[in-house]
């Protein structure tokens, strides 16, 4: 039976002999460019000098590319907007109901604004006691 030896360039270290099997496994190797070499030995015959190569090339998995890197990057650039975002229209959110329950020209609440108010008066869906409300329009006394 013939012997053989493999040795992979830059893993192995020195020839693993394994006798008359003619296989070579290896796991977890790190991406890049190996060159499998491979002796055999003839029943009671030296090993011969010349030994067949492969060249071996491993590619990292997909998350580890180029392109999935660009796309994690894409990624945090688009959260990074989207929370630039929410809180722009929070600020604009919270300008709009200001705007909304006071009157612009004199910035004293209007309606909207001192129904608001009056909500705070209500417990349990009643009135408290002592409160009096009274709302009066003057928008023309002029008139």
């Amino acid at each position: 039976m013939t012997n053989y030896a493999y040795r992979l360039d830059g893993f192995d270290s020195d020839w693993q002999h394994i006798k008359h099997r003619n296989t070579a496994t290896y796991t977890n190797l790190d991406p890049g460019r190996y060159v499998l070499r491979v002796q055999a030995q003839a029943p009671s015959e030296s090993w011969i000098e010349s030994d067949h190569t492969v060249a071996i090339q491993v590619l990292p998995p997909w998350w580890r590319t180029w392109w999935a890197y660009l796309i994690y990057m894409a990624m945090v650039v688009a959260l990074g907007f989207t929370i630039y975002a929410i809180g722009r229209l929070k600020k604009s959110s919270d300008s709009f109901r200001e705007q909304a329950i006071r009157d612009p020209l004199t910035g004293i609440y209007n309606r909207a604004g001192l129904l608001n108010i009056a909500q705070a008066f209500y417990t349990n869906g009643e009135i408290q006691s002592g409160v009096c409300v009274l709302l009066i329009d003057i928008d023309h006394l002029n008139g």
